[in-house]
Parts: structure tokens; sequence; C-alpha cells
């Protein structure tokens, strides 16, 4: 994907922090990409259902309501959303079961650096 293709990437931000979410949404704004936004996993399955499909999940773990686990087995148990590529950024030590759990993901240890997010992003979006 080349650079000025990025404004048609949808990337769906769910993270329950709202300066977290607003702020990861608007550098991946600034950078170009499309951004939806939900502050747990039912929002974010509510958006998936709703919304048009991202191109990239970028999920936090531990949230209310529905947690990342919970979503990320939803997401996989729906044919439509399974292959949706997903980065999670936590700032749980997971072990290698938890990984094995979520695979197959990207993870990210919070505190996240932009940059680092931004390559992850990039990474993710060309390899779609």
């Amino acid at each position: 994907m080349q650079v000025n293709d990025t404004m048609t990437t949808r990337i769906l931000v769910v993270e329950d922090e709202d300066d977290l979410r607003h702020s990861i949404s608007d550098i991946l704004e600034i950078e170009g990409y499309h951004t939806m936004g939900a502050c747990n996993g039912r929002e974010a399955l509510e958006c998936l259902h709703e919304q048009e499909r991202p191109e990239l999940i970028l999920l936090d773990l531990l949230m209310p309501e529905m947690d990342g686990w919970t979503f990320r087995e939803r997401q996989r148990a729906c044919a439509d959303f399974a292959t949706i590529p997903l980065v999670v950024f936590t700032g749980v030590t997971l072990s290698d079961d938890d990984r094995d759990t979520l695979a197959p993901v990207e993870i990210l240890e919070k505190p996240v650096l932009m940059d680092d997010l931004l390559d992850m992003v990039a990474s993710q979006v060309e390899g779609a």
C-alpha cells in the first residue's frame, strides 16, 4: 500500500481510556488513516457489524463491559471478521499461553511509543 492510500485504510481503535483512544486516533488521522473508536469489546463488535469493515484493529485487553479477550474470541468466531489483522496493546505481561490464545496477533506493551505503534500499523496494513 502506498502512503497516499492510507486515507482509505480504516482502523478500529478499541481502548477504554478516552484520552488514550483519542490520542491514538488523532495521531493515526494525522498520518492519513481513517479511524473508528470503541471504548470496550461490545462497542467494537457493534462497529464491526454496523460500519465499514476496518483493515486493522488496535485492541486493549483490560476494559469494562467486554474485555479484549472476549472480543478476540467473538471476532475469531465470526467468519466475516476473523481475518481482520489485530494488534494488541496492553500493560499486562502475557504468558506464552496468553499469546497462543490471542494468536495470530501482534503485541505492543504499554506504554506504547507512538513511533512503534505507527511502524506496527504500517507493517500490518501493507501486509494486508
